[in-house]
C-alpha cells in the first residue's frame, strides 16, 4: 500500500519495536502476531473502542501502519493529572471496556503470540494487553485517550492484565522510587479498591497474589532473556532492581492493601 511520504521522526520510550513517526501515522516493523493484533485492533474499533490505534496497513517497507495519536504520553502530564483518583478510574474503565468488546472476535486458532508477557497456565479468558501502563497510553486535556503498544497481547486472565495496570497506575512501587502526598500503604490500599471498583473486580486478595505472581514470573523471564542476550532483556536489565523493589513493597503490604 502506498501512503504519502514525510520526514521519518523517531519515537523514543519504547523497548520492543523501533517506532517512527511519518505525518499522521505511526510506522512499525511487523512482528510474528501482528495479522492477529491487526485483526484485534480493528474489531476493538468497530465496537466502539476509539482508544486503541487505528490501522490503516502495511508501507512499501513491510511495516505497519497506524494512525498517530494527537496528544502526549501519560508519563508526561503533570504529575497531579497522572496520579489523579480521576485518572486512575479512566484506566479502569478502559482496560474493562478492552476487555469486553473482544467478545465475538474470531481468530485463527494457531495465533501465535507473545510469551513475554503470557500468563502461564494456559488461561483464555480475554487476550491480554499485558503492558496497559502509563508509559503506553496517550492523554490529550488531561484525559486517557490511547492505549498504545500491543506488542505484549497474549491470551489469559482479566486479573493477570489488571494486575499489571494497578501496580503501574496506583502505582504500588517502593516508596522511594514514587514518594507519596499521603501516607503509604494505606493510600495506596484506598487507590487498588478506587481502580478495582472502576473496572468491577471485587477479589482484591486474588488481584494482589496475581500481581507477586505476575512480578515473580516476569522476574524469572526476564533472567532467562538476558543469560540468552535478548536484545529486549539487554535494554531493559537495569530496571530489575527497581521491579525487584516494588514486589518487596507489595509483599511486604499485601495484607494492608486488601483491607
Amino acid at each position: 500500500m502506498e501512503f504519502e511520504s514525510s520526514p521519518e521522526i523517531p519515537l523514543t520510550g519504547g523497548h520492543m519495536n523501533d517506532v517512527v513517526r511519518v505525518g499522521d501515522t505511526v510506522r512499525r516493523r511487523l512482528g510474528p502476531h501482528s495479522a492477529a493484533v491487526h485483526a484485534l485492533l480493528k474489531h476493538l474499533r468497530r465496537k466502539g473502542i476509539g482508544e486503541v490505534p487505528e490501522v490503516l496497513g502495511i508501507d512499501e517497507r513491510g511495516r505497519e501502519v497506524l494512525r498517530y495519536f494527537e496528544g502526549v504520553p501519560a508519563l508526561s502530564e503533570d504529575p497531579a493529572v497522572l496520579w489523579s483518583d480521576d485518572t486512575l478510574a479512566a484506566a479502569g474503565r478502559l482496560l474493562r471496556r478492552f476487555h469486553n468488546a473482544q467478545a465475538g472476535l474470531e481468530l485463527a486458532p494457531d495465533v501465535e503470540w507473545s510469551l513475554i508477557g503470557r500468563e502461564p497456565g494456559g488461561y483464555q479468558e480475554v487476550l491480554c494487553h499485558n503492558d496497559f501502563t502509563p508509559y503506553n497510553s496517550i492523554c490529550r486535556d488531561g484525559r486517557i485517550v490511547g492505549m498504545i503498544d500491543f506488542d505484549l497481547v497474549a491470551p489469559g486472565s482479566r486479573a493477570w492484565d489488571l494486575a499489571w495496570t494497578a501496580v503501574n497506575w496506583i502505582p504500588l512501587f517502593d516508596p522511594s522510587d514514587h514518594p507519596r502526598e499521603r501516607p503509604d500503604p494505606p493510600e495506596s490500599g484506598r487507590r487498588l479498591r478506587l481502580l478495582c471498583e472502576a473496572y468491577g473486580f471485587e477479589d482484591r486478595e486474588t488481584l494482589v497474589s496475581t500481581m507477586l505472581h505476575r512480578m515473580e514470573h516476569s522476574a524469572m523471564v526476564g533472567a532467562q532473556r538476558l543469560a540468552a542476550g535478548d536484545p529486549w532483556a539487554v535494554r531493559t536489565a537495569d530496571h530489575r532492581p527497581f521491579w525487584a523493589r516494588a514486589q518487596a513493597f507489595i509483599e511486604a503490604n499485601a495484607d494492608e492493601l486488601v483491607r
